[in-house]
């Protein structure tokens, strides 16, 4: 299914046609379009669940996603049936707020918008647990003077001065809990906050009914008055939920640091002379007015605000922000340098290659904010469980009344006892955060080492399950800078000095058109030397240009070489199968045989269907491929080496890694390559690929398990796999290419202890939830009649259970391989040093 939805993923348009009446039709309806939602009034999951939902129930509605983290829902609709003000009263018709948001808000600043949002929050839940505290220290010592007074009315007196503190907490103190449970109701749905309310509600009725039939009855036999209970009820409430508030905010910490890195404002220059004076032309500008090609100047102790090369001069620069690593970075003149980052020691001249949204930082955050709000299959059966768990305890908790009263002797003080504790003790809130949490904590610690996670929730439960990788080669294994070694041309057309200006000519043409691929980018460098040596210098008037262009993926490129008149020719440049589908004859010439021979990779060039070249090229491995590999082997993962290169070349390097003969698959087509890993998915499970994006796309898209080496620190948000790995700092200086590869058995295991804590998360939120229905119900009475659930105690149990589910996914934010995992003998043919690549932030 993946498969199928390249081209749309890629937005291209294969082919042109005359519209259908239906689809003039539905272009008469409206155009798709998409807004955001500012929302207030979320608190877990479920309410994220609960506003997807009701969106994507409603006329026009294609598609809609909450994000939990930036307080947004993102939708795309039909503009004819509806628009983004409906869209809005749709949520607030559930009991949410909704508001809006401008399309051109960056990313950066929504973080930073949802980050003073949970400042707010977090100020809220705090002023409202302290005002509780207050009240309820003197609620809690005034019960212990009744007992010393033996007046009836001086105790009736004591407890209308503790409902007096009880209705302040209740109805002053926990006013935020009681509206969001009213705004539930009339949404007709239920969630924490309903459980909350209606517990600390049952409980205050319960004792101002006691206080009542004292007061007027002028009877002590109405039960006990436990106003006391009704304020440490709310004070545990408040202080769980200010407490959430805390590590919530905590858990997005990394991406807050983000957001707030950027500067409000750039100093822009027009001076292009290196020599000349930058300030004399300086002018500070809003940061949103900066562009691609602006010189800017950065200043000690400022931000560099957008991606950029330093033109002039050098500094340490801290990259603290985005990387967690705390010593600073030298670099100088043609060294590239991220948005975000700090200069330190004395001033630069940058020019700006990204600006605005297009940053490394910009995309990182695009990234978060989509794995956040994208839903899987995963987190439906929790979501529908959440829906219903809050019916069921409210029907649990009247059961449980009613049983009590009918078929014992206890009293309806005890029965709505039982029923407040029921109502309090259940947390559905811990069963919603279970695996929220652990995503977003696992897509932070990833993005810490410059690994991008773009799948959803189910894309990172597969690669969990992974026990096969197979790596792409050139790009992914090997530097993907090639070496030229040699060129071998036909004798018809290296006979004389202007044959030979034309071959390197028609060469040049052809590959300008994918200067890009790394191939081409080797034969584009030789041709330019060979054009401007002594010899072929005089034949510069050629004007050879190329037409009819066309590109086959991980195979080669064809094309009309000429000016349109009677002398052009047609010209292919790819591999041996390529040039053999396209009719030419290679088995009669004599260049095969020397291209059989060697183990270095081929390139094939024909003029005319006749084979007249023939470009051999070397590629450097990685120095830390081995490692990877060994690393990879110690986890009991089977690796694999897939290229379209000669089985010389691969076998090569699969021996200088470390990877079986029997697990390389050579001259593979890229359509052969996914069909490759169709076949491995059957005997083998899911699949992981690994590879560069160049011509890996069928593969990388059949895989289970996508992993895109990038070859600059350029973020891409189209299809570039399910995590991405952009280089790390030392090659952004460098011109290195792919980043640390022992990054990817480190994800491997994080999302293998990522599904191990939201394993452990679920069966806590669930196991939790069990026994304090149990025993609030009383049915754990019957083992020992001591063991009764107060409300308090449930309220307490409440807290705790969510902050357990938090506490214990935070862990995934600074998780490492343990010292010992990867403790294997340099002389079995594998590394010693284990997980000892740049732990950036740990």
């Amino acid at each position: 299914m993946r498969l199928l939805n390249i081209h749309r993923d890629l937005q291209c348009k294969l082919a042109f046609s005359t519209p259908t009446v239906q689809e003039k039709d539905l272009k008469l309806q409206g155009s798709t379009s998409s807004c955001r939602l500012s929302l207030t009034g979320i608190i877990c999951a479920a309410c994220t669940s609960s506003i997807q939902n009701a969106l994507s129930s409603t006329p026009g509605v294609t598609s809609a996603s909450v994000s939990l983290a930036l307080f947004q829902a993102h939708i795309s609709y039909d503009s004819g049936m509806t628009n983004p003000e409906a869209l809005a009263l749709v949520v607030e018709e559930n009991g949410y707020g909704a508001e809006v948001m401008p399309a051109a808000r960056s990313w950066r600043e929504d973080f930073e918008r949802a980050d003073v949002a949970r400042l707010k929050e977090i100020r809220s839940w705090r002023n409202s647990f302290f005002a509780s505290i207050l009240f309820t220290i003197p609620s809690v010592l005034l019960p212990y003077s009744r007992t010393s007074i033996s007046s009836f009315w001086m105790s009736v007196a004591i407890g209308s001065v503790e409902a007096v503190l009880a209705t302040i907490s209740t109805f002053y103190c926990a006013r935020h809990i009681n509206l969001e449970a009213l705004s539930a109701l009339r949404a007709r749905r239920g969630d924490m906050s309903v459980l909350s309310s209606s517990g600390i509600t049952l409980g205050f009725i319960q004792s101002l009914h006691v206080l009542m039939s004292q007061l007027f009855g002028q009877s002590s036999n109405h039960g006990q008055i436990s106003f006391d209970a009704i304020s440490v009820l709310i004070t545990v409430v408040l202080g769980g939920r200010y407490l959430k508030a805390l590590v919530s905010r905590r858990a997005l910490g990394f991406t807050a640091q983000l957001s707030s890195a950027m500067p409000l404002s750039a100093t822009v220059t027009s001076q292009r002379d290196l020599d000349g004076d930058f300030r004399e032309s300086a002018e500070e500008f809003p940061i949103d007015f900066l562009g691609s090609g602006d010189w800017v100047i950065v200043s000690p102790g400022r931000t560099i605000p957008g991606d950029g090369i330093i033109v002039k001069g050098s500094s340490n620069i801290s990259e603290t922000c985005i990387t967690g690593e705390v010593v600073p970075r030298f670099k100088k003149d043609g060294d590239e340098v991220l948005a975000g980052s700090k200069c330190l020691d004395s001033g630069l001249i940058i020019r700006i290659t990204r600006a605005g949204t297009n940053t490394w930082l910009e995309k990182t955050l695009e990234f978060v904010a989509k794995a956040d709000s994208r839903k899987d299959t995963f987190d439906r059966p929790i979501e529908a469980i959440i829906q219903y768990f809050v019916s069921g305890v409210m029907i649990l908790a009247l059961a449980t009344v009613i049983i009590w009263k009918v078929f014992t002797d206890a009293t309806w003080s005890d029965c709505f006892d039982r029923a407040t504790a029921m109502l309090l003790a259940a947390c559905p809130c811990a069963l919603g955060l279970s695996i929220p949490a652990c995503i977003m904590l696992s897509t932070a610690s990833a993005s810490r080492f410059n690994i991008l996670l773009a799948g959803g929730t189910s894309q990172l439960e597969i690669a969990s399950k992974v026990r096969t990788v197979i790596f792409d080669k050139t790009g992914t294994l090997t530097q993907g800078h090639l070496t030229l070694e040699s060129v071998e041309i036909s004798p018809e057309w290296n006979d004389s000095e202007r044959q030979r200006a034309i071959w390197w000519r028609a060469v040049q043409a052809l590959e300008e058109t994918q200067s890009k691929h790394p191939v081409a980018q080797a034969l584009l460098s030789e041709c330019e030397q060979q054009l401007s040596s002594a010899d072929l210098k005089l034949h510069a008037d050629l004007d050879l240009q190329a037409l009819h262009l066309n590109y086959v993926p991980g195979l080669g490129v064809y094309g009309t070489i000429g000016n349109g008149g009677e002398d052009d020719f047609h010209m292919a440049i790819g591999s041996a199968h390529f040039l053999e589908s396209m009719g030419v004859s290679l088995s009669s010439s004599a260049l095969i045989s020397k291209a059989s021979k060697s183990s270095l990779h081929t390139v094939f060039i024909s003029i005319d269907s006749n084979l007249c070249g023939l470009v051999t090229y070397s590629d450097t491995t990685k120095s830390d491929a081995r490692k990877t590999i060994s690393l990879l082997r110690f986890q009991g993962i089977n690796i694999g080496l897939m290229t379209g290169d000669t089985h010389a070349s691969a076998s090569a390097l699969a021996r200088a890694v470390g990877i079986p003969d029997t697990w390389v698959w050579s001259a593979q087509k890229p359509i052969e390559k996914a069909q490759v890993l169709d076949s491995l998915a059957l005997d083998y499970g899911p699949i992981a690929m690994v590879g560069d994006n160049l011509n890996d796309i069928p593969a990388l898209s059949s895989a289970a398990f996508s992993i895109c080496v990038s070859r600059d620190s350029e973020v891409s948000t189209t299809v570039r796999g399910d995590a991405q790995l952009l280089p790390t700092s030392d090659e952004m200086g460098s011109g290195g290419g792919s980043g640390d590869l022992t990054r990817i058995p480190f994800l491997l295991g994080l999302a293998k202890e990522t599904f191990k804590t939201v394993r452990q998360n679920l069966a806590w939120a669930v196991g939790y939830n069990i026994v304090a229905l149990l025993w609030g119900s009383g049915l754990l009475e019957v083992v020992h009649k001591g063991l009764v659930l107060t409300p308090a105690m449930a309220s307490l149990g409440m807290g705790l259970s969510s902050m357990f589910v938090l506490m214990n996914s935070m862990r995934l934010e600074r998780w490492v391989p343990k010292d010992g995992e990867a403790a294997i003998d340099e002389k079995n043919g594998v590394l010693s040093t284990g997980w000892n690549f740049d732990v950036k932030g740990a």
